[in-house]
């Protein structure tokens, strides 16, 4: 099927010495992962999907940013501003080498040297997009279109009313209104609460690879992580198993959209 499902802050697997070089406990490192997404898809092939996940966690290398956003001040040497990209994320920590795991809370306490950067990109940014990118390009040769779920966690919402799912399309550029639709609709049948591009519309996959124009067609989807974790123990709950069984009969009823 033309359905590929990405989960690019799932990773669990970590680099000795990037753990005993941060200033922050391991519990605080894996509080930023989008812990355990990829364990809802260990059955995803019969339904024809192709399942791709990152193995290193996002506060190593994040594959859901452009790879030149980066924070030249992390350095040594400081980077050539010229070769990079100062966006709003870089700006508060959250580059494709990410400086801080939450706002002003630094992973580091010296600079990296330049050859960093190249280490961690060579084995994991750009494997992951050219994975990505033969996947597409594959299946859209066969298809004619292609669809990707792009996965992720989120912790509870502080909104007046609970928030279980938040569905981004990079605000109607980067897939159909009807795939958006279609999802939501499933999730409001199940009783879960929605909200659409509110406060996630879309990351670096949404927006690099959604063109809707084209019939390629990527939707973020955000999972609040209280639904089958205990926030405490970091460890899957109870209703781990339950939500595992929606979210697969999701998979299998887009299969039967696409």
């Amino acid at each position: 099927m033309p359905l590929i499902i990405s989960s690019p802050h799932s990773g669990r697997i970590y680099f000795s010495d990037f753990v005993e070089n941060s200033r922050v406990s391991f519990g605080d490192l894996q509080r930023v992962e989008d812990r355990y997404i990829d364990l809802f898809f260990d059955e995803e092939s019969s339904y024809g999907a192709t399942f791709l996940s990152t193995d290193f966690p996002r506060s190593w290398c994040d594959v859901n940013r452009d790879y030149r956003e980066l924070d030249p001040n992390m350095f040594r040497p400081a980077l050539d501003y010229e070769d990079i990209l100062i966006s709003e994320k870089v700006k508060n920590g959250f580059g494709v080498i990410p400086r801080c795991i939450s706002q002003g809370k630094s992973i580091y306490t010296h600079c990296l040297p330049q050859d960093e950067i190249n280490f961690r990109l060579s084995i994991g940014w750009f494997p992951y997009h050219e994975r990505l990118n033969n996947l597409i390009r594959q299946l859209y040769n066969t298809f004619g279109k292609v669809f990707i779920i792009d996965f992720h966690s989120m912790p509870p919402l502080l909104f007046n009313k609970k928030t279980d799912f938040v569905l981004g399309n990079n605000h109607g550029k980067s897939c159909s209104s009807d795939f958006v639709s279609f999802i939501e609709n499933f999730l409001l049948k199940n009783k879960y609460q929605v909200k659409i591009n509110t406060p996630y519309s879309g990351g670096y996959i949404t927006k690099k690879y959604g063109n809707p124009d084209n019939n390629i067609h990527v939707i973020q989807i955000e999972i609040d992580r209280s639904l089958y974790i205990n926030l405490s123990t970091l460890k899957l709950s109870s209703n781990f198993i339950f939500l595992k069984k929606q979210i697969n009969n999701l998979i299998k009823e887009i299969v039967d959209f696409i």
